[in-house]
Parts: structure tokens; C-alpha cells; sequence
């Protein structure tokens, strides 16, 4: 059994003394951290930090509840698009202290954000709240939406550019324009270009360029003209893999682990997701990306890779789970 059995027998104050002084010199893993029977120092003055007089404590938030939706008068969308946004938003529940912050959400995000996916890319949105009934803290809500739509878009022209004019871009621009799930002449949708961002950041991931910051940039000289998307792609510097150290693994589980990361190789940020996904057997049933800790060496280029996979223990049972 181990050893940790015998702290049961220890007063628990006695206990603090004794880890005390290691906990304030370094910080335990999260994982551990978890495990501890008692709060650590770090942990009880963070929660001091946060006490607060009751009395000074917030309320809690209002929810607001969408029954209704009408459009003005000056709203000119095809019927089906109306019917889209009713049901977007109708029993839609908003919990916000202030009256202006939930309409704001609901102009910005669950109006304008599906109008920009259907090419209307500068759409001028005014939400009217009454409120039909419920209660202080439960309130329900009928809107009149005022839509000036303007004009809807289609897409031109994407480009790849780098921003820095010495450094090439590390991938075609043909293989680039894969992953912007958009093609000339469909209508402009501001989700498949976000989409496409993060696609270009997991594809640069795989060459060791884990600092690749893509800004889009929306180009319509002509108003009535398509919508060019130019897509500046800060790349920086592929990194490759530097020290790699697994903790909570024995030799023989480590050398099972697949696929494997060389120190030398191309740092291929996939390989870490493939190897908490495959390998599931061998490792504690919650391991995911928090057990993982990347740190860059900017000067040569190198990311040292530590996997912090040490089991908890059970403190109920006073024992190690099975594994």
C-alpha cells in the first residue's frame, strides 16, 4: 500500500505544516493539485482574495426569455431568411444585469452573425425589447427588429500573402485555399472564413509554426462589386522538438506510446492530440491537453515537452486506482 496511506493518522493541521513550505516553493501540477485532502496555501489565499462582505455580494442576473419576433416595416429579407432568425432567437434565454448589454449580444452575435453568413456582410441591426410578462428575475420579452440589410455580397478573389516580404509562405497557395471552405461567386460567409482561420493555424501546426497568426483582410473598392479576401499570414519560425519527458509513465508504457515525438523532428502539434487520443489504455482515464506543457526556446528554435501524467490518489479509499 502506499505510502500516503499513513498520513491518516496524522492531525491535519500537523499535516499542512509539514507540505506547506513545499508548496510555497513550487507549484504542484494541476492534476495533483486536484488530489490534495485540503486546500493548499496558494489555494486558501486565492479563495481569501476572493471573499467578499455578503452583503456586497451581486444579485443574481435576470433571465430574459424571447417569446416573440416581428420586423419593421423597412426590413426587405426574403421570407425564409426571416423565418431562419425567428428561430434562432425565439425562447432564447439571455441572463445579463443590464438591459442594454443582452440586447447588444443578441444584435451583434445572433442577428448580424447569421446575416453575415448569408452575405450580408454590413447590415444594420435595432432590436426593440417590451416586456409581455414573468417575473423580477424571469422576465419574458417581445421584439420588433429593424434590419436595414444592405447589399448582399459574394466572394472575389482570395490571396495568401506573408507579411514578412523576405520569408516565402510555407505551404502552395493552391493547398492554402483548401482550407477556406469558399469558393469565386458564392455568397460571402463570415463562419467559413473564421473556419478557414483556424483551419490554416492547425495546418501550419503541422510544419512546427505554432506562433502563425492569420489576419484576414476584407478588400470592396467597388460597393457593388464582390468581396476580395486577402489573407496576411504572420508566420514565424517552425520550431522543432527539443527535450521530451513523460512523468507518471513507466519505460516499458512510454516505448508503447505511439506515435512518437524525436527530439530533432519538425514539431508537429497534431502529434500530441494523436498521442493523448490513441493511446487511452495507458493512460489516467482524464488525460487531455492540461497534462501537457510546451515550452519554446525562441533562440533555437526548440519546444521542450512535458507530459505531467501522474495519478491521483485516493484519499477515500487510501489507495491507487487501478491502471
Amino acid at each position: 500500500m502506499c505510502g500516503w496511506v499513513y498520513f491518516k493518522s496524522i492531525p491535519l493541521a500537523l499535516l499542512q505544516f509539514f507540505l506547506w513550505p513545499h508548496l510555497m516553493c513550487a507549484q504542484l501540477p494541476e492534476r495533483l493539485e486536484r488530489c490534495l485532502p485540503y486546500p493548499s496555501l496558494a489555494q486558501e489565499i486565492s479563495a481569501m482574495s476572493e471573499r467578499t462582505d455578503p452583503s456586497q455580494e451581486p444579485s443574481p442576473k435576470t433571465k430574459r426569455t424571447i417569446i416573440s419576433v416581428k420586423f419593421g416595416p423597412e426590413t426587405q429579407l426574403p421570407q425564409s431568411l426571416r423565418t431562419q432568425i425567428v428561430r434562432s432567437i425565439r425562447h432564447e434565454q439571455f441572463y445579463y444585469d443590464s438591459e442594454s448589454d443582452w440586447l447588444e449580444e443578441l444584435q451583434e452575435v445572433g442577428i448580424k452573425g447569421l446575416l453575415q453568413d448569408s452575405g450580408y456582410f454590413r447590415p444594420k441591426v435595432n432590436a426593440d425589447a417590451h416586456v409581455i410578462g414573468g417575473t423580477h428575475r424571469n422576465k419574458r420579452y417581445a421584439l420588433t427588429l429593424h434590419i436595414d440589410e444592405g447589399r448582399q455580397y459574394r466572394l472575389g478573389d482570395i490571396s495568401f500573402v506573408s507579411v514578412n516580404d523576405d520569408a516565402a509562405l510555407a505551404f502552395p497557395a493552391s493547398e492554402l485555399q483548401e482550407h477556406i471552405r469558399l469558393t469565386r461567386g458564392e455568397l460571402f460567409n463570415a463562419s467559413k472564413i473564421r473556419n478557414g482561420v483556424e483551419e490554416l493555424t492547425r495546418l501550419y501546426g503541422t510544419k512546427g509554426y505554432i506562433d502563425m497568426v492569420p489576419i484576414p483582410e476584407i478588400q470592396n473598392e467597388e460597393d457593388d462589386g464582390p468581396i476580395n479576401l486577402v489573407m496576411r499570414l504572420d508566420q514565424g519560425k517552425p520550431y522543432r522538438v527539443g527535450k521530451v519527458e513523460f512523468l507518471g509513465l513507466n519505460e516499458k508504457m512510454q516505448n508503447e506510446l505511439t506515435p512518437k515525438l524525436k527530439p530533432g523532428d519538425v514539431f508537429n502539434k497534431n502529434l500530441v492530440d494523436q498521442i493523448i487520443k490513441r493511446n487511452k489504455p495507458l493512460l489516467p482515464p482524464d488525460a487531455s491537453w492540461d497534462d501537457v506543457s510546451v515550452q519554446r526556446n525562441t533562440k533555437d528554435g526548440t519546444v521542450d515537452i512535458l507530459f505531467d501524467f501522474r495519478v491521483r490518489f485516493d484519499f477515500r479509499t487510501c489507495s491507487m486506482p487501478e491502471h
